[in-house]
């Protein structure tokens, strides 16, 4: 449906009501179209405001429902609550910055009569605040995009873990002085790299004893290999484990000539 569009403006340096629009009551097809003026001259909306329609209506239920901006002019559509009963609905328009400030218009009114047929009377006239409805489901939105972020964040995180090598868990391989064993890194996935964090006393005992760790991850398999002497002692080491991510590298395309 095309709506019927009411274009009007308000002075925002004003302090009286400027306007009186008369609609029928329980009419929706028509559109206010809203333009500010501050000292004669367009009063500029940025890009970062929200604007609501706040408005109360004769019975005392509450308006505040979200306008749109566009080309500078705050459009707002008529709500079937809007017109929901007859009587003078006492209206004003909130422009929020994204500095917190809010703007609040002079006010206007709308003077809602009755049609010659009244279908809706059964209806009851009700607050509506689609703004807050609105807003609320953005910051359940917000929160949960937050919420999942964090989560992969935490998992991003570099963490502290102790690994213990079981001097009866090393297995011998095929190249001479290599031993190897498999450790259990909790929450390791093909992307966790493990770096052991040596005391300067373990380094110069496993230099000492001519040890020489390494560790491989393999599809979240990790493999701790040892070289040198097989050791004949058990080891609790801290290390740190990390969640790494490699772009893959994009295939050279030759063509032949």
């Amino acid at each position: 449906m095309n709506y019927s569009c009411i274009n009007f403006s308000l002075d925002i340096h004003s302090p009286v009501s400027q306007v009186s629009l008369a609609v029928k009551k329980g009419e929706t097809n028509k559109k206010l179209r809203i333009s500010l003026i501050e000292n004669g001259k367009p009063f500029k909306l940025t890009e970062d405001c929200a604007v609501v329609f706040s408005g109360i209506k004769s019975d005392g239920t509450i308006l505040y429902n979200e306008c749109i901006i566009k080309n500078n002019v705050i459009e707002y559509i008529l709500t079937e609550q809007t017109t929901k009963i007859e009587g003078i609905v006492a209206c004003e328009i909130l422009v929020y910055g994204g500095d917190s400030q809010v703007l609040y218009t002079p006010s206007f009114s709308l003077v809602v009569y009755s049609p010659a047929y009244d279908i809706d009377d059964v209806l009851t006239s009700t607050n509506e605040y689609t703004a807050l409805i609105s807003a609320m489901s953005r910051l359940e939105t917000a929160i949960d995009e937050a919420e999942e972020a964090l989560a992969v964040a935490k998992k991003l995180m570099p963490r502290k873990i102790y690994v213990t090598l079981l001097a009866s868990a090393w297995s011998e391989t095929d190249k001479d002085g290599v031993y190897t064993q498999k450790i259990e890194v909790k929450n390791a996935t093909e992307n966790t790299q493990i770096e052991f964090n040596l005391s300067d006393e373990q380094i110069q005992k496993f230099a000492n004893e001519g040890y020489s760790f390494n560790v491989i991850n393999e599809l979240g398999t990790i493999t701790v290999s040892v070289f040198g002497e097989r050791p004949i002692e058990d080891y609790s080491l801290q290390a740190t484990a990390t969640e790494v991510f490699f772009e893959e590298a994009e295939e050279e395309v030759i063509n032949d000539v």
